[in-house]
């Protein structure tokens, strides 16, 4: 709501004084020769504020122009407009406080300007009150004051401004995540012992052939490689005119072997064999003119073998078959008799029964 009226005296000097601010601050003149400046107002468009009083002050511009140039001062501080007229000549002013629009300020502040001359101003410069109160727009200028400057007061204090939320910050998708390969399994080791018996048959000589049987013990690494140890014994006797000769062999070997995979339950062993011989030939005479002797030496022996096989369960029957050969082997002598041919090329075929005890 406008306020009370009221009145500065200010002098000559300082009255001179505003209106040179005016000029040189950045006045703005209207048609009706009134002179506005607001020097601290810096969010108002004089252009506009001096365009709507002009249209307000049209009607009652000649009651008045002649008589004074007033000099109107806004002055701009916090959520409060200070309006000041003021004629520099005459030593007059008047001011009013109101509160600053919060929308359509020229309008407003050119009705408050209005409205305040009107009411308050011209009876500074003209005796009586007929003028003032019957001056062409008057009465409706205080009334649109009013209205506006009511309005502008109760109306919604300006919404701060939305501040916008930053951007979200770029989601970093990092590279999934790479599991270590997982290390293989370690191997799985079987162990299989096996018992064996058969036969060997020299293939130089008179083909002597040999009665044996072994003990073998075995790992098969991931049912594909097989190292094992063997332990084996011979026997073989021949005859002569003379006598007889028995041959015996205790033979320990180590081996390895290639498995192959599996067709149902066949399958078969490709491996090779070295072993140690320590042999032993005894000459048996047939009459006590004949002297016997013996003969002990040790020979060392190489076999490639295979050995088809079948597998029941825990329980593999192989039938091994091996060309191998004996050498350092000595032979046994007869006097005026063939010798009894030990070392050489062998062949040799057996049978086998293993078991792998961690199948049961």
């Amino acid at each position: 709501m406008i306020g009370p009226r009221e009145a500065w005296r200010c002098s000559p000097v300082v009255g001179a004084a505003l209106v040179l601010a005016a000029w040189t601050i950045g006045p703005a003149r209207a048609r009706a020769d009134l002179t506005i400046a607001a020097p601290s107002c810096s969010e108002v468009d004089l252009a506009e504020v001096q365009r709507l009083l002009e249209v307000e002050l049209a009607d009652v511009t000649l009651a008045w122009r002649e008589v004074s140039t007033p000099v109107v001062l806004l002055g701009c501080t916090g959520d409060r407009v200070r309006i000041e007229i003021t004629d520099p000549i005459t030593d007059k002013s008047v001011a009013r406080t109101i509160v600053w629009p919060s929308a359509d300020r020229e309008r407003v502040l050119a009705l408050a300007i209005a409205q305040l001359f009107l009411t308050s101003w011209l009876e500074l410069l003209i005796d009586g009150d007929a003028v003032v109160e019957g001056a062409p727009g008057a009465e409706e200028a205080e009334r649109i004051a009013r209205g506006a400057i009511e309005e502008a007061q109760t109306a919604a204090p300006p919404q701060e401004p939305v501040v916008e939320p930053p951007p979200p910050a770029p989601v970093v998708v990092a590279p999934p995540a790479v599991e270590p390969p997982t290390p293989p399994p370690p191997p799985r080791i079987d162990a299989e012992i096996s018992l064996e018996g058969g036969t060997r048959l020299r293939l130089d000589g008179e083909h002597l052939a040999t009665a044996s049987a072994g003990l073998r013990g075995a790992i098969v690494i991931d049912d594909s490689i097989v190292a094992g140890l063997r332990i084996a014994t011979e026997f073989a006797r021949t005859s002569r005119t003379r006598g007889d000769i028995d041959v015996y062999a205790g033979i320990l070997g180590i081996g390895a072997a290639w498995r192959t995979p599996s067709l149902g339950p066949l399958f078969a062993d490709l491996g090779v064999w070295v072993s140690g011989d320590l042999l032993v030939l005894e000459g048996r005479p047939a009459s006590p003119d004949v002297e016997g002797g013996t003969t002990i030496a040790i020979a060392a022996e190489a076999q490639l073998e295979v050995a088809p096989s079948l597998r029941l369960g825990p329980v593999v029957i192989s039938v091994p078959l091996g060309l191998g050969v004996i050498a350092f082997a000595p032979d046994g002598e007869v006097t005026e008799e063939p010798p009894v041919i030990v070392g050489g090329p062998f062949f040799a075929a057996a049978l086998r029964v293993a078991i792998t005890p961690s199948q049961f």
